[in-house]
């Protein structure tokens, strides 16, 4: 018996995938764009934004991407620091200097506050 291939199509999500592409569009055409993804625990917001950054990718933009954590929220703009791999151990000096300034625990990405 033959089997189906998996697919890595979204399914359910045509809404939001539109919504997405239609911020893609805006920013190819050189218009900043910022979309929000909120929701419960569970409901596919990895796969969702995953699929889009693919679709990101095949119309040429460049994706840059990052993830909160929920015991970092008080590392002041941990996000972009973690997006533009600003980290201690960087080898770029500029990035290991940005996450000096913003490291607020121990760690990859510097010292504490106050130490």
């Amino acid at each position: 018996m033959a089997r189906l291939a998996p697919t890595r199509r979204l399914r359910g999500r045509e809404e939001e995938l539109k919504a997405l592409g239609d911020a893609f569009d805006r920013t190819a055409l050189g218009h900043p764009t910022a979309v929000i993804v909120e929701g419960e625990a569970g409901i596919g917001k990895t796969r969702l934004l995953a699929d889009a950054l693919d679709d990101a990718r095949a119309r040429g933009l460049q994706v840059i991407a990052g993830r909160a954590q929920e015991l970092e929220r008080t590392r002041p703009f941990g996000v972009l620091a973690d997006s533009f791999a600003c980290t201690a151990s960087s080898p770029d000096p500029r990035r290991r200097a940005i996450a000096a300034l913003l490291a607020t625990h121990l760690g990859d990405r510097g010292a504490a506050d106050g130490e």
